[in-house]
């Protein structure tokens, strides 16, 4: 599927991903916040650098609980780095538009 509408809606707050290049690149351009549950391949490193660069977070698929799951999720919303991200991606997006306008 083709997320690159959905995740530049501005009401999509969260992105729950695989962690493959695509959707993890796509989330970024948007400002959205991921969660990712890698399985393998390329997911764990997509995941890693989303994780150190403080886009989002990672959980691990054999350790997930419910509680893990919810918790995750809880963060995403309390937490104010991902909400700076967004706000941050928007504004040097929008200095784009001005500039090849």
């Amino acid at each position: 599927m083709f997320f690159f509408v959905w995740l530049g809606h501005p009401k999509i707050c969260l992105f729950i991903t695989h962690g493959g290049a695509l959707s993890t690149m796509e989330a970024a351009y948007h400002g959205v916040p991921l969660i990712g549950l890698p399985m393998f391949v390329d997911q764990d490193t997509n995941m890693q650098q989303i994780s150190e660069f403080g886009i989002g977070l990672t959980l691990e698929i054999m350790d997930l609980t419910q509680d893990g799951f919810r918790d995750a999720i809880a963060k995403i919303f309390r937490d104010s780095r991902f909400n700076t991200y967004k706000k941050c991606i928007a504004f040097h997006r929008s200095m784009l538009a001005v500039l090849y306008v």
